[in-house]
């Protein structure tokens, strides 16, 4: 796990924005987009971002593949969840003879004791 690391804006350009990536990357795995945009945002030249992100991507630290994978399970995951939910609210908002007779069809079909 990552911790934040204070920046030394003294330091050489290539140092800062390495420091930068990595205090972006604390909170949550980005992909190699994103932490372009956000070193550009925080006044990172071109090419210092260019070696910055080719320096992380050795490291192991950016892998959009991987992101792509992690990004797009969280979203199923949580469009699931969203389903669940809305149907938990359905099934709450159902006057209780309608609830005891969905409950009764679904044992049934199930064929649940």
């Amino acid at each position: 796990m990552l911790d934040y690391v204070k920046v030394d804006h003294e330091a050489d350009p290539y140092s800062v924005a390495y420091t930068i990536a990595l205090n972006a990357l604390v909170a949550r795995a980005k992909s190699k987009g994103e932490l372009v945009a956000h070193l550009k945002k925080r006044g990172i030249e071109d090419e210092v971002a260019s070696a910055t992100i080719f320096r992380l991507q050795e490291a192991g630290l950016i892998d959009d593949e991987e992101f792509a994978r992690a990004w797009t399970h969280y979203l199923s995951e949580l469009l699931l969840a969203n389903f669940a939910l809305a149907g938990s609210i359905k099934i709450l908002l159902m006057p209780p003879s309608m609830r005891s007779m969905m409950k009764m069809n679904t044992e049934w079909h199930l064929n649940l004791p």
